[in-house]
């Protein structure tokens, strides 16, 4: 059996998992800025903090990922602003007897991110954004939470964007 972990790395000195400079994750930037602020939001909700406290720190990491700062910024910006209505909207589509603490955090944070760039990113496409955010949910989860995923991304985008979108 293989081993799957490596310990080659030296993490104090810099080396990680992320490509080489000028390289990206997934070879779009928009695409890297949606995960890398999902990252940062799942950062900020496990220690508790404004994202704004962590998004700073982590800008500073995004000329390796290639990643598209506007966007990112927009993100960011929008989740500073209204992170309470983010949770409250998923909080809206959990089964009775869950809440938002027993919903996988990583999954929270995708879906929270997807929510408020159908709030305030209006040029990209639902269609588009349903697929970036199912794609980075593949990621991350089984595929029973990514039909969860779809499913919560579909009737929000239509409440956000209205019944039309």
């Amino acid at each position: 059996m293989k081993d799957y972990i490596t310990t080659d790395l030296d993490w104090d000195n810099g080396e990680d998992a992320f490509p080489h400079e000028r390289l990206s994750l997934t070879g779009d930037e928009r695409t890297e800025a949606r995960l890398a602020t999902v990252q940062v939001l799942f950062w900020a909700r496990s220690r508790d903090v404004d994202i704004r406290d962590v998004s700073g720190d982590f800008r500073g990491r995004l000329k390796v990922r290639k990643a598209n700062k506007k966007l990112y910024d927009l993100l960011v910006d929008e989740l500073a602003g209204g992170l309470d209505r983010y949770e409250t909207m998923l909080s809206a589509h959990l089964l009775e007897n869950w809440t938002l603490d027993r919903l996988d955090p990583v999954l929270a944070c995708v879906l929270m991110v997807a929510f408020a760039e159908m709030a305030a990113n209006d040029e990209a496409p639902l269609p588009v954004l349903y697929n970036e955010y199912l794609n980075i949910s593949k990621g991350f989860a089984p595929a029973e939470d990514v039909g969860f995923v779809n499913k919560v991304l579909e009737v929000v985008g239509k409440k956000v964007r209205g019944a039309a979108s």
